[in-house]
């Protein structure tokens, strides 16, 4: 990660956790005090804030102060960390680590976990109200056609491009969350928004990369879950060079739309710098001809999965 979006991050990241700490759903009622230890459990296990500092850059790319877009920001990562709970849960990848740390269900049970992860989302909706042309959008982003249905596409083993719509989902969510906050017109909010959808499709490849070709130890979390659940990854369609060239391709495309709308402006800059950076990890896995010869593809069940066979497929 370069000095710019590295300062940027770390000198926004400690007022994200303010603002996070300060809205975090708290319930008072007596018998709820495990709830509030999983939901804080979930917003403050080593998240690197990358969706709402993606927010921020987002409203001051687009003319606003980094503060103008802070509540939606929270909202933003509110889905996201109920996203990671929803997706780490026993019915869904089941997963035991997320971030190095046990993932919430396996320290607060089944129960809890759902509990947070609803609690989180109600709370992120609340936040988007207090910014009315968000609602709206967050509804379709994270609703059935969106996020949701983008999971369930995943869970059943679609051999589609709906899978992506679990990860694009969130970060057009989020740069259309910061254009919407600074008043954007609606040309700069298409353009942000297109390259929330580009960003989140590389770094769904990226993710897929890790998945496949990484160990828990290197990644943090769970690793080889679409082979264990015979669910379709990129790697199914791409080679490692091939998902590379993508990643690339889906980058700069929409890099140069930003470049086009906003000039090489400081904000369009940082904007790069952060795209690279989160896909990093995936591309350094296939960096030269000879990590690329080493890499074994992996292999992927051919059929969907059977959602009435109560499990993963045979």
């Amino acid at each position: 990660m370069s000095g710019g979006i590295r300062s940027y991050i770390e000198q926004h990241a400690p007022v994200i956790d303010r603002a996070l700490g300060e809205r975090m759903p708290v319930s008072s009622l007596s018998g709820a005090e495990r709830l509030n230890d999983a939901v804080h459990y979930a917003l403050f296990s080593g998240g690197k804030r990358m969706r709402p500092v993606m927010v921020l850059l987002s409203a001051e790319l687009c003319g606003a102060k980094p503060h103008a877009a802070m509540t939606a920001a929270c909202g933003v990562e509110f889905l996201h960390a109920a996203s990671l709970i929803l997706d780490d849960l026993p019915a869904m990848d089941d997963a035991a680590v997320r971030r190095g740390f046990p993932t919430v269900h396996t320290v607060f049970g089944e129960d809890m976990a759902l509990l947070a992860a609803v609690a989180l989302m109600n709370e992120a909706y609340a936040a988007f109200a207090e910014v009315p042309s968000l609602l709206r959008t967050a509804v379709r982003e994270i609703g059935i056609s969106g996020m949701i249905g983008g999971q369930a596409a995943d869970v059943c083993g679609a051999h589609s491009r709906s899978r992506l719509q679990k990860t694009t989902a969130l970060t057009r969510l989020a740069m259309a969350c910061g254009a919407e906050s600074a008043g954007a017109c609606r040309a700069d909010t298409e353009a942000v928004v297109a390259f929330g959808e580009a960003l989140g499709e590389a770094y769904q490849i990226c993710d897929d990369m890790v998945d496949a070709f990484s160990t828990d130890a290197e990644s943090g979390k769970t690793t080889g879950q679409d082979q264990r659940h015979r669910r379709w990854n990129s790697m199914t369609e791409l080679e490692g060079h091939a998902a590379c060239e993508r990643v690339h391709l889906l980058i700069e495309v929409s890099l140069e739309r930003i470049r086009g709308r906003f000039g090489r402006s400081r904000e369009a800059e940082l904007l790069k710098e952060f795209a690279w950076s989160i896909v990093g990890r995936g591309l350094e896995l296939v960096k030269d001809d000879s990590a690329s010869v080493s890499i074994r593809r992996p292999h992927f069940g051919s059929v969907e999965r059977d959602p009435l066979a109560g499990g993963a497929g045979a």
